[in-house]
């Protein structure tokens, strides 16, 4: 859209600049730019004007239609090439290459962006240009060249093929061309390296960086290999300069010792070390030993009998190793009577057998209490408990109110015998 409004613009400006050429340029002649007090492009009109010339400036005086607001300006002579474009103002003279092969001034009607709109002063030539600026810079060709050294800087002289206007630019010094002359290789210590100008013959000296990687190392202690890590000392033989390195420990070095000691039974046993030398420890196990199990009686399972008083699974000991948890189970009244227990020297295992026996016998009657009763949904032992109870009961009653016979006395019907008045029927009765 810039674009667009830009080529408008320019359009606009050939048409008006064709008018007043055609025209003449006079005072009271209008033309189209942009007004330098309200910025508006409009129709401006000339008042006044003094054109410049080479050895004097001149003067113009405008009016904007639009804002009905004046502008007076001293205007400057320029010749073919504009410089600096910053001071270049309405009404400004310039000389430029007209159509017709001739350098004519021109007025400057109008400025937007990078163009000028320029009207020809010739009386034989009366045309409007829109020209950009670039057709107004000096064009500069080289025209001599002093060369910079490594000492002195140098030059280049320009002439513009338009104006013939010169300007010198300076070259900087250029850098020394060094050649290497002598080097000094480094090792662990630094080394050098001598240049000389190609130039101006001037010399200079760099030190090369030393490589640490270059030492020459002699190994000077080496402690014994242990199970702890130890260091190796080094010297290098050209700067003396020192280093260690870690020396790894040797695992098959330990001093081991024993410090405590499990024994196998039915389980593996172990055997506990410890290193003088590191404290490191390590354990070793001695393998189980068979047939060591140490058996208790662990489970009574008593029988269990349908509703009817059939028996379902009988009544058994179920005996553990205290060690291990190994099991086995023997039925109460048959069967295997359990493991001899501590059959040792000194004896054939009848103590220890009747033992187990007598033990056997005691959880064979301890299991009976465990039993349910035929029809009902408590056991023999919960009978028995009640059975007790109650009698204690009885027991606790008779001895708090003197019910029954003794001493302290006697129910009628007790001692209903003592009476004989009372016929042997009666008491019978009574019973």
């Amino acid at each position: 859209m810039k674009a667009l409004l830009v080529a408008f613009y320019l359009v606009v400006t050939m048409v008006l600049l064709s008018l007043v050429a055609n025209a003449g340029l006079a005072v009271g002649d209008l033309f189209y730019t942009s007004c330098p007090v309200c910025g508006v492009s409009t129709n401006l009109r000339l008042e006044y004007y003094l054109q410049p010339t080479a050895s004097n400036s001149g003067s113009i005086r405008i009016s904007c239609v639009r804002c009905n607001s004046s502008f007076s300006r001293v205007t400057k002579y320029w010749g073919t090439c504009l410089e600096p474009l910053s001071t270049l103002g309405l009404g400004d003279v310039i000389l430029y290459n007209c159509s017709c092969g001739k350098i004519h001034p021109y007025f400057v009607l109008s400025l937007d962006g990078s163009y000028l709109g320029i009207l020809s002063l010739d009386s034989n030539c009366k045309y409007g240009v829109s020209a950009p600026f670039s057709s107004f810079s000096h064009s500069y060709t080289e025209t001599r060249r002093t060369p910079a050294t490594c000492t002195s800087t140098g030059s280049i002289l320009s002439t513009c093929s338009r104006c013939n206007k010169t300007k010198t630019e300076s070259i900087p010094i250029i850098s020394h061309r060094w050649v290497e002359f002598s080097r000094i290789p480094s090792t662990c210590l630094p080394g050098s390296v001598v240049y000389t100008c190609s130039m101006c013959k001037k010399t200079k000296t760099e030190s090369i960086p030393a490589n640490p990687a270059a030492h020459t190392w002699t190994e000077t202690f080496r402690p014994p290999a242990t199970c702890l890590p130890g260091t190796i000392n080094y010297t290098c033989s050209a700067c003396n300069q020192t280093k260690t390195e870690p020396l790894s420990a040797d695992p098959t070095a330990h001093a081991w010792t024993e410090t405590s000691r499990t024994p196998a039974t039915c389980l593996p046993g172990s055997i506990n070390y410890t290193c003088s030398t590191c404290q490191d420890t390590k354990t070793e196990t001695i393998p189980a030993k068979e047939n060591a199990h140490t058996y208790d009686v662990a489970e009574i399972v008593p029988a269990t009998y349908d509703p009817d008083g059939n028996l379902l699974t009988a009544s058994y000991i179920r005996y553990a190793c205290t060690a291990c948890g190994d099991s086995y189970n023997t039925s109460i009244g048959g069967g295997s009577a359990g493991p001899i227990i501590n059959d040792g020297e000194g004896g054939d295992g009848m103590g220890d057998a009747t033992a187990t026996l007598g033990k056997t016998f005691l959880s064979g009657v301890w299991a009976l209490f465990g039993i349910y009763v035929p029809g009902f949904s408590f056991t023999f032992g919960q009978m028995w408990l009640g059975v007790l109870l109650a009698s204690l009961s009885i027991l606790v009653i008779r001895m708090m109110f003197g019910f029954g016979g003794g001493p302290r006395g006697e129910s009628p019907r007790t001692s209903s015998t003592n009476n004989p008045k009372i016929s042997k029927e009666r008491r019978h009765d009574e019973f």
